[in-house]
C-alpha cells in the first residue's frame, strides 16, 4: 500500500472467496530487563489512536480493529480497493 500511494505503479487485491492471511505479534524474550517498559511499548502500539498513524505510513496492515479510522482518505481507499466486497471476511487465518 505504501508503494501504491508513492505513485508507483503496483496494487494487490484478496479474492473475493478468500485469502490467506496472518497476524503480526510481538513477544518478550524469557530473560528480558525492563519488562515494565516493553509492556507500556506493546500497549502503545496497539491503541488505535497510535496505530493508525503508523499504518498510514507504512501500508502494513493492523490486527487493531478500529484502527483504520485514525488513518488518511488515501489508506482507506487502498484498503477498501485491496478487500472488495466480501473478501475481507472471508479471509483464513
Amino acid at each position: 500500500m505504501a508503494l501504491k500511494s508513492a505513485g508507483d505503479p503496483v496494487t494487490y487485491q484478496a479474492p473475493a472467496e478468500g485469502a490467506m492471511a496472518w497476524v503480526g505479534g510481538m513477544s518478550i524474550p524469557i530473560n528480558a530487563e525492563n519488562t515494565d517498559e516493553i509492556y507500556a511499548f506493546i500497549d502503545f502500539t496497539y491503541k488505535a489512536a497510535n496505530v493508525g498513524p503508523a499504518i498510514a505510513r507504512h501500508g502494513y496492515n493492523s490486527p487493531v480493529l478500529v484502527a483504520e479510522a485514525n488513518t488518511g482518505d488515501s489508506y482507506k481507499k487502498n484498503f477498501a480497493e485491496a478487500y472488495p466486497g466480501p473478501a475481507l471476511r472471508n479471509l483464513n487465518p
